[in-house]
């Protein structure tokens, strides 16, 4: 059941994307935002109508459910949109609207044709009433969901025809098995023949109607028309139909979500989500959605007509389904198509300040109820609602004009009446949610092109709000969504389950509850204070010692008051220890009295504590960089300066001082092994580009400040040393940096670079940064990278398509680069990485050598398996990673066909690829260390067999005998910091054997002894704590004294 711990993104068609500029966003338009969509981290798309229908309802009466609405598209382009996203692992939810059709159905139309028409018991047909005088009267009194009587007459026929919504909204009569039947085949299996996943399924509750048609009690005796939503909602035959769809639905493996209004008791809504009764999947309950609206007309309040302790009570009922004591499933959301902003409604437009903070609040709060979450179109960046001075002729929804319409008439155009309907509807019409998306700062915000109109207007504030903009902000509402998804999927036991239990629900200002785990050993505390003002609270008290900040939108860290809309999920674990053998190890021990790896490996199990949490990111500024540059220069060894020989491989001797300027000539010197060892790993700027660079160093800034970034770069992946143990490198490379600052001119966001070169200029800086172990320096320039790569727009299928195609294929492999720059540390220093990969590799490109093209492509391969759900594992909570994921990871790794395509590269690339392709083995057996008890025999069951990592040591070894030995110790590489890692693997595994030593054990522990030579044999291992291998050798030696070699580990 993927869909249990999913995210949902909701898109209106209509109001997200305009291909071909007629100001009405289209199906196209959605397709060219996929890797924008897949980068939020959502599991799914729900595409609202996109049928054909004549609009009276924005797409919910449909005129031909076979059919695409013109304007937004055809058939195959809804095929290529399914396709682009399987493609990308996201499935694909359609909207189901069968309560009724558009008056414009061939259906509808032959059923009004005549009473003798054979389709004429498909729709609700009744006769008139009529008073003593003569008077014609509907069948009853019912008010519709848009205002008005349900029923209309039709002239022709004379009869009345039944609409709950608006009148070109005529109900289908599902008593007829006909209807039916035809709606299971037109609506349903039609698309799920195409390839779709499920359906979000409109108003469900309303397919059954007690077919005598009584009397509303009235309510209101000044009105004419009654609520009746008790009638029309869960009629008697509505779960007999909801099973029989269910069973069509089953039959595809769907995914349904029902829109369930009108039913507030849980054990109505357990009929059709309990998991035996095989209707629905889940529904959306509206409780909190509709808090704030008006008790019988949902517009006659007044704006922010709520208090925090009646939010408290509907979350708390909105999470009853998921409390562990029934078998049925919920939904989590804020915002869909029929609702107002949720920040206008519940947060703050006071301020900018204030607006991000309620933002990421309500992010927090919504993405930490239980059930499968949905996020809308505009949520993840914070839009709002319209402004209100917007004149009413803004509003386009059928709801909104009717309802002032109703207020006019019935008022006789009272002003005060007016005006509080228009600030009712500024608080909550449907139509905020519909005005366009705001993707930029252009006219019209990006939604479409200047020159064309939109629709409907766009907000007035998309000059400062807007997705590229906060694309470029590692602190935006953008950001911080993407944040908050990946913290709900590394915790789905808390997050998407857990038992809600609210601690004060008569808190007025803060909103503090509590989620506990289904097997009780983790808690969730989630505080969040709804005012702008700071709270005290008391957290110490709830927490205890052992907790984690998880996610937080400001930068208290006081446990006693929250600041204005701050808000702070932590996690609470049980008493965290470790033993001393899997802290060695890095593996997990779940708190338990007695690991499971250690006593299926038969290892002593000591306690100790348990290791510190990281230290939380710094921002760096660009003059600090300078300044740390200049600091390096500082702390080299004065008898290191002057004229000093770098790499051994280097014939050239090169001079540089950190005070004069150097000669072309240095440069130049450097040509040749920037071509041999550098673009063949990042081939993006040639060689005979960068000769023509420095030719016009001295009258150019920005080129000079770009050779002084390709000189440190080429220093730093030729040294044969670790710059931390030779001063003269690490001053040569801090003063090319310091100078490649000086001349470079300050990263704005309004100007975009005008060449593919600046992006690299930051990838380069980043990869010395890193190497001098000023870490969080290297991933701000790698950051800057990323936002130079969007200014680019690289990511934009549709920009990139008129660029000549060198260039294209180009700026792609830059994009790929930072990917696998990103990856690479994700995996190696823990930063969670923000690039999703493109949607294919690059373009083939006739200027580059081929084996460079195809040894760069089968890099991009290797870190393309690093995929969310590995990330989740690496950066998460491990106790997810199940023996079926690590052996189907290990299958991919295992690729036959790939290992013979790279046998045929130079060495120089085979050296990375299969070296990096074993690491990647290697770490996804830490993850499986951490959580699954191993097996030394094939594997039974749930346990995983040890076959794999032990023959990754002897394929290896015997690689490694086969190439120079230099090509591994290209610092800058990081292959001598994959081989250790690959060591430190291979040690725990030879651990965890449990049957007595025999020729094969004696093997793997002598391919291990080999690679202990091989890495230590390198300067550089010093820095990669040596010792932890050498206690893991140690350990080997007590559990295997009889081997005779194993002496020589030690």
């Amino acid at each position: 059941m993927w869909w249990k711990n999913a995210t949902v993104y909701q898109i209106y068609p209509a109001s997200f994307k305009d291909s071909n500029s007629d100001g009405i966003g289209d199906i196209p338009g959605i397709l060219a935002q996929l890797d924008y969509i897949e980068s939020l981290g959502v599991d799914a798309i729900w595409l609202c109508p996109m049928y054909d229908s004549p609009q009276y309802d924005m797409g919910y009466d449909i005129s031909n459910y076979e059919a695409v609405y013109p304007p937004y598209g055809t058939v195959a382009d809804v095929e290529a949109l399914i396709a682009g996203c399987h493609a990308r692992g996201m499935k694909v939810l359609l909207d189901l609207v069968i309560n009724h059709t558009s008056h414009e159905h061939a259906w509808f139309k032959e059923s009004r044709s005549s009473r003798d028409s054979p389709k004429r018991d498909w729709y609700i047909w009744r006769p008139a009433k009529y008073d003593a005088d003569g008077t014609r009267r509907p069948p009853n009194n019912w008010r519709g969901c848009f205002g008005g009587s349900v029923w209309e007459w039709d002239e022709e026929t004379q009869e009345y025809y039944l609409h709950l919504f608006a009148p070109q909204q005529p109900d289908l009569n599902w008593e007829n098995p006909e209807t039916r039947a035809a709606i299971f085949e037109s609506a349903i299996e039609f698309w799920l023949r195409k390839g779709i996943d499920g359906f979000r399924i409109d108003t469900v509750n309303m397919y059954s109607k007690p077919m005598d048609f009584p009397d509303a009690p009235v309510i209101d005796p000044n009105q004419e028309w009654q609520s009746a939503s008790h009638l029309f909602c869960n009629g008697p035959r509505i779960h007999e139909y909801m099973r029989e769809m269910g069973q069509i639905l089953l039959k595809h493996n769907a995914m349904t979500v029902g829109e369930l209004p009108h039913t507030p008791e849980v054990e109505d809504v357990l009929k059709y989500v309990s998991a035996k009764e095989e209707q629905l999947n889940m529904v959306f309950q509206f409780e909190i959605v509709e808090l704030g609206t008006g008790k019988d007309l949902r517009y006659d309040t007044v704006p922010r007509n709520w208090t925090l302790p009646q939010l408290r009570a509907r979350a708390q009922t909105t999470q009853r389904l998921m409390d562990g004591t029934t078998d049925g499933w919920s939904t989590s959301f804020l915002e869909n198509h029929d609702q107002a902003r949720s920040v206008s409604r519940w947060g703050s437009e006071a301020t900018p300040e204030l607006w991000a903070r309620s933002a990421k609040m309500l992010a927090m709060f919504v993405a930490s109820l239980s059930g499968t979450l949905y996020l809308y179109q505009g949520q993840e960046i914070g839009m709002v609602n319209a402004p209100a001075s917007w004149p009413i002729s803004e509003y386009k929804d059928v709801e909104s004009n009717n309802y002032y319409n109703f207020v006019r008439q019935s008022t006789h155009d009272d002003p005060v009446a007016l005006a509080k309907a228009k600030a009712a509807l500024q608080h909550l019409a449907r139509d905020h949610a519909r005005l366009p998306m705001q993707w930029d700062g252009t006219a019209h915000a990006g939604f479409t092109t200047p020159e064309a109109t939109p629709w409907m207007r766009v907000n007035d504030n998309h000059g400062s709000l807007n997705v590229k903009r906060q694309n470029l902000d590692g602190h935006s509402v953008l950001a911080f969504w993407r944040q908050m998804l990946r913290v709900r999927r590394t915790y789905p036991e808390l997050f998407a389950g857990g038992v809600f239990q609210d601690t004060d629900p008569q808190g007025e200002s803060l909103f503090v509850f509590e989620k506990l785990g289904a097997e009780g050993g983790k808690k969730l505390v989630v505080a969040l204070n709804f005012t702008s003002e700071t709270q005290p609270v008391d957290l110490a008290g709830r927490l205890g010692s052992e907790y984690k900040v998880l996610i937080q939108n400001g930068q208290e860290t006081s446990l006693d008051e929250l600041q204005a809309y701050e808000g702070r999920p932590l996690i609470m674990h049980r008493t965290s220890q470790a033993c001393d053998p899997c802290k060695r190890r890095k593996v997990r021990c779940n708190g338990q009295p007695r690991c499971q790896q250690c006593t299926h490996a038969g290892i002593p199990c000591t306690y100790a504590a348990s290791p510190a949490q990281r230290s939380r990111k710094k921002t760096v500024g660009r003059g600090k960089v300078i300044a740390e540059c200049k600091g390096l220069l500082h702390t080299a060894s004065p008898t290191c300066r002057g004229n000093a020989v770098l790499a051994p491989r280097t014939s050239v001797e090169r001079t540089l001082s950190s005070t004069s300027h150097p000669n072309l000539a240095f440069f130049l010197e450097l040509l040749p092994e920037y071509e041999r060892y550098v673009y063949p790993m990042s081939p993006v700027v040639t060689a005979s580009e960068i000769h023509a660079m420095i030719l016009k160093m001295d009258s150019e800034r920005e080129t000079a400040s770009f050779v002084y970034a390709f000189a440190a770069v080429t220093l730093n992946l030729t040294c044969s040393e670790p710059m931390q143990r030779v001063p003269a490198t690490r001053e040569r490379i801090a003063s090319l940096l310091t100078r490649a600052l000086e001349y470079r001119s300050p990263f704005g966001l309004e100007s975009p670079p005008a060449s593919i070169v600046t992006v690299m200029q930051s990838v380069f800086m980043q990869m010395c940064f890193v190497s001098l172990r000023k870490l969080d320096t290297g991933f701000l320039y790698l950051r800057e990278a990323i936002s130079l790569l969007y200014m680019l727009h690289v990511h934009e299928e549709e920009s990139m398509a008129g660029l000549e195609v060198t260039e294209r294929a180009r700026r792609q492999r830059a994009y790929w680069e930072c990917f696998i720059h990103e990856r690479f540390t994700a995996l190696t220093y823990c930063r969670p990485p923000c690039l999703p990969p493109l949607r294919c590799l690059p373009d083939h490109d006739v200027s580059i050598p081929a084996e460079v093209e195809r040894g760069f492509n089968h890099t991009i391969e290797n870190f393309r398996l690093v995929d969310p759900q590995f990330i989740d594992f690496w950066l998460g909570d491990r106790s997810a990673v199940t023996a079926d994921w690590v052996a189907e990871k290990q299958r991919q790794l295992e690729d036959n066909e790939w290992h013979a395509e790279v046998s045929r590269l130079p060495l120089m690339q085979q050296a990375d690829l299969i070296i990096t392709r074993h690491w990647l083995r290697t770490l996804t057996w830490q993850l499986a260390l951490s959580n699954i008890p191993l097996s030394s025999t094939t594997a039974p069951s749930m346990l995983l067999s040890l076959s794999f990592p032990l023959r990754l040591s002897n394929q290896l070894r015997q690689f490694l005998v086969t190439i120079p030995r230099d090509l591994v110790g290209i610092h800058g590489s990081g292959l001598l910091e994959k081989l250790f890692e690959i060591a430190n693997t291979i040690t725990d595994v030879v651990l965890h054997l449990t049957h007595a030593p025999g020729d094969e054990t004696v093997q793997r522990i002598h391919d291990i002894l080999f690679l202990k030579h091989f890495v230590f044999s390198f300067a550089g291992f010093a820095n990669l704590r040596p010792v932890v291998l050498t206690q893991k050798f140690e350990m080997i030696r007590d559990k295997y004294p009889e081997i005779k070699e194993i002496e020589l580990l030690v």
